[in-house]
């Protein structure tokens, strides 16, 4: 086991900020705090992509629907998929980007 080293650290305003924890080897995870009201326009990433909440509460929408996650929740995208979310209370979400091998 070796320890992990934050790598990465910015700020993109005063209600978001993005922290990127790991980034080698294919796997990229980033924390990602958000302040009530925050929205985060659509975008998509090349790589599968798992949405982890861990606190407050985020409207979170693809093509096809939007569910509101809370703590306990976890979303799952494709790759490419495009997607576009709103924080209700101020949020704290983990970002797990990998591809997958089929």
């Amino acid at each position: 086991m070796r320890k992990v080293e934050r790598n990465k650290k910015f700020t993109t305003s005063d209600t978001q900020q993005l922290e990127t924890l790991l980034d080698e080897g294919g796997l990229t995870i980033i924390h990602i705090h958000l302040e009530a009201g925050v929205k985060v326009s659509r975008h998509h990433t090349p790589e599968s992509a798992v949405i982890i909440i861990y606190k407050g509460k985020v409207l979170f929408s693809s093509d096809e629907e939007t569910v509101e996650i809370v703590p306990g929740k976890v979303i799952a995208l494709a790759p490419n998929e495009w997607h576009h979310l709103e924080s209700v209370e101020e949020s704290d979400i983990m970002v797990v980007k990998s591809i997958l091998k089929k």
